[in-house]
């Protein structure tokens, strides 16, 4: 295999930290806040319910994506980062 296809190919961590990375955006764009407050608040809220960052990031993701589909398009109250703020 050559280094063009190397360099293709996926990591075993690039979903996890690529979920993580998207939720972060998601709550800096949402909310204003720095990316490092955004890592910070996934913590926090993964913490107090009791699920894994990852889990938690990729549920923000999810939700993000759907109320983007829905009629209207913009994130509506009860949007995946109302918890976060």
């Amino acid at each position: 295999m050559g280094l063009a296809a190397a360099e293709r190919e996926p990591r075993a961590g690039d979903g996890v930290a690529g979920a993580i990375e998207q939720a972060k955006g998601i709550i800096v764009s949402a909310t204003g806040v720095t990316p490092e407050e955004a890592f910070e608040r996934l913590v926090e809220q993964s913490q107090h319910e009791n699920v894994k960052v990852r889990d938690l990031a990729g549920q923000i993701v999810r939700r993000a994506v759907r109320s983007r589909l829905e009629p209207g398009g913009d994130a509506p109250p009860g949007s995946p980062t109302d918890d976060l703020q």
